[in-house]
């Protein structure tokens, strides 16, 4: 029996992970610019703020990744439940 190819599955939804995760983050960068860097116009800062927003959206994207490979291959983790 040949193992399915998830591939086709699972690179779309981590596009689509990075994506989110980026929006979400960047945001909270410029918030946090501020508090490290006197002056500046908001496109400085904002600019500023890309490299480390994907920056996190790489470390989400590894997270999942790490999560997803612990638990292929495993249907059932608990067990059967027992009464």
């Amino acid at each position: 029996m040949e193992k399915p190819d998830y591939t086709e599955k699972i690179l779309p939804g981590l596009a689509v992970l990075f994506v989110i995760s980026v929006l979400l983050n960047f945001p909270w960068e410029v918030a946090q610019m501020p508090l490290y860097v006197e002056g500046g116009s908001w496109s400085e800062l904002a600019l500023h703020c890309i490299v480390p927003s994907h920056g996190d959206g790489l470390i989400v994207m590894l997270i999942f990744c790490v999560g997803w490979a612990d638990q292929s291959g495993q249907t059932n983790r608990v067990g059967p439940v027992t009464r």
